[in-house]
């Protein structure tokens, strides 16, 4: 069993086949305990050469890295941080604009084209290890294992309340063998394949109501218990979202002489702030995946354009001249480096 410090941190990255195959390969050949360690070793030396060589300050946002690394790749593989660490990969993701998957893809990245090039000049590359593959399940998704595509596995999946059972049927040679699956699976509709049962929601649900005479937000337990009201103004308060971590709930709201704010308040009603404070009308606030960010609609002069900020509300800027019309309905992608929105 393997112990992990209590202030330790998770990242996961997903690589195709093609990239964990070359991060594995690097890790042996610079003689990295794991490829986890190359990752953080490759995140130090890019903070080094930027910091103490570049003497690099702000952030470098432009450059776009983020367009070119998907972490969201077949084969996941973890790396574990401890809090000295995570310092260097959060710097990194902030300096160029990157989720900390993608700061830890990155820093990988670097080492391995190092390692390649390295043995390339002396002749010393090998053939890489394959790593396992993803099995694709008939009722879920993406089940990781450890048994290889030549002897075939087959899965079903059961849903249920609050649990998932697999059974599964596999070869006499892996009969004894002790194998590691990964399930996933969505309970909102549609799912990517039919479930057959029903699963529970345990997270609390968030809505709006006029039920006191003005839209207020409101949370409840999934079985329509706990009923608890979050606003409670005598204005409407409205589209209210979660932040990535379920802690703050964002919103947009006609509070004063304002047409409209967004704004941010604790998960259990504390700590109400206007983020903006405009005289223009904002709206459709939603959270980057890494909580730093809110995009929302703002309407200046009849036209509604997309704006971003910082979650605490500054550094409030233009993110794009498109008109939206007033529907903008803004999404981010899973990495958080694109913005999905409707105009005209």
């Amino acid at each position: 069993m393997k112990s992990v410090e209590a202030d330790s941190v998770t990242v996961e990255t997903g690589y195709p086949t093609e990239g964990l195959e070359d991060l594995v390969w690097a890790s042996q050949y610079l003689g990295y305990e794991n490829p986890g360690e190359l990752q953080k070793a490759g995140v130090e030396v890019l903070r080094f050469l930027l910091v103490a060589i570049t003497q690099a300050v702000g952030d470098d946002c432009e450059s776009n890295l983020g367009d070119s690394l998907d972490p969201t790749g077949s084969n996941r593989y973890k790396t574990v941080w401890n809090e000295e660490e995570i310092e260097a990969l959060k710097w990194l993701a902030e300096y160029y604009c990157l989720s900390e998957p993608q700061a830890q893809m990155l820093g990988g990245n670097v080492l391995t084209f190092l390692a390649g090039l390295d043995a390339s000049i002396n002749g010393e590359k090998e053939n890489e290890d394959t790593p396992p593959e993803s099995v694709e399940s008939s009722n879920t998704g993406t089940l990781n294992s450890q048994v290889s595509s030549a002897d075939p596995i087959k899965l079903n999946v059961t849903t249920g309340i609050d649990s998932a059972k697999l059974n599964w049927d596999t070869t006499n040679e892996f009969q004894n063998e002790e194998t590691e699956f990964t399930v996933r699976y969505r309970q909102t509709y549609p799912a990517p394949y039919e479930l057959v049962a029903e699963p529970s929601i345990s997270g609390e649900i968030l809505f709006m109501s006029d039920r006191d005479g003005d839209w207020d937000l409101y949370t409840v337990n999934g079985d329509g218990t706990g009923l608890n009201q979050i606003t409670d103004n005598d204005v409407d308060d409205w589209s209210g979202v979660y932040s990535p971590d379920g802690t703050k709930i964002a919103f947009d709201a006609k509070h004063g002489t304002a047409p409209g704010d967004i704004f941010v308040v604790d998960a259990d009603g504390a700590n109400q702030k206007n983020l903006t404070s405009s005289f223009s009308e904002d709206a459709f606030a939603t959270w980057s995946p890494d909580g730093k960010q809110i995009v929302f609609e703002r309407k200046i002069n009849d036209t509604y354009r997309l704006h971003i900020m910082n979650s605490d509300g500054t550094k409030t800027r233009l993110l794009s001249e498109v008109n939206t019309g007033g529907w903008s309905i803004p999404a981010w992608s899973p990495v958080g480096s694109k913005i999905a929105f409707s105009g005209r």
